[in-house]
């Protein structure tokens, strides 16, 4: 499933984009690479000599239900998964950080399996009130994650991925060293990919641009170090 994801993001690139494309589809590598095979089909020959383990079983299952759902959010989830797993490695964090940091990305959306699908695909600007049941993800996702006892230690991550440094976030108002460096992550990873992506509503961001947005809101909303990071991660190559 990943890999459709990642050709589903990279398919969404402008065509002065190859070089991010091709890190995209580097990203992907590096995130099975985190994850093993515990997001192949349990069904293939190749992945029942390999025992999952109980994280990884658990959020296979989960992105399936997502992939259900609505395919977008779950390919939009693997993309976010890889761009955490790159900019975790970037800070020089652990590999079992990293680990920790893919797994938050892979799961930090899976609250919109409870959003109205009305709303999710809806082709349009949402209203107010539309946002208010759409950012209703967040603490959706948190109790989801948290009604399995091998994700519990991915919640925290999951419920505050829309926090922002100044706090004019949701859904807790949460502000600076409130927010884990995990988190953090993930909410430069989700803002960047959700920016390049395909959305019902607009087309694509060129990734140059995403950058753009992302350093206008770096200490506002952005951790500075972890956008600088992301900066880094596309130009490294």
């Amino acid at each position: 499933m990943l890999a459709g994801s990642c050709r589903a993001v990279i398919a969404t690139l402008t065509d002065d984009s190859a070089r991010t494309s091709e890190l995209i589809a580097e990203l992907c590598a590096l995130e099975q690479s985190i994850s093993g095979v515990a997001f192949k089909p349990r069904s293939s020959a190749t992945n029942r000599a390999v025992p999952l383990d109980d994280v990884d079983a658990v959020i296979h299952d989960l992105l399936e239900r997502l992939d259900q759902v609505d395919p977008l959010t779950s390919e939009h989830s693997g993309a976010v998964s890889a761009w955490c797993g790159r900019i975790a490695r970037r800070l020089s964090l652990s590999e079992t950080e990293v680990t920790y940091v893919a797994r938050c990305g892979l799961v930090h959306d899976v609250g919109k399996m409870q959003t109205p699908l009305e709303i999710l695909r809806a082709p349009r600007s949402l209203t107010d009130s539309e946002w208010t049941v759409m950012r209703a993800h967040a603490t959706a996702g948190e109790e989801i994650v948290r009604s399995h006892k091998a994700l519990r230690h991915l919640a925290p991550a999951v419920r505050s991925h829309h926090e922002r440094l100044d706090g004019k976030g949701y859904p807790d108002g949460l502000s600076g060293s409130q927010i884990t460096l995990a988190t953090r992550i993930v909410s430069v990873a989700d803002a960047f990919n959700a920016m390049i992506g395909r959305r019902p509503y607009r087309l694509p961001m060129s990734p140059m641009d995403a950058i753009d947005r992302l350093q206008e809101a770096r200490g506002k909303h952005f951790d500075p170090i972890v956008v600088e990071a992301m900066i880094e991660v596309i130009g490294h190559e």
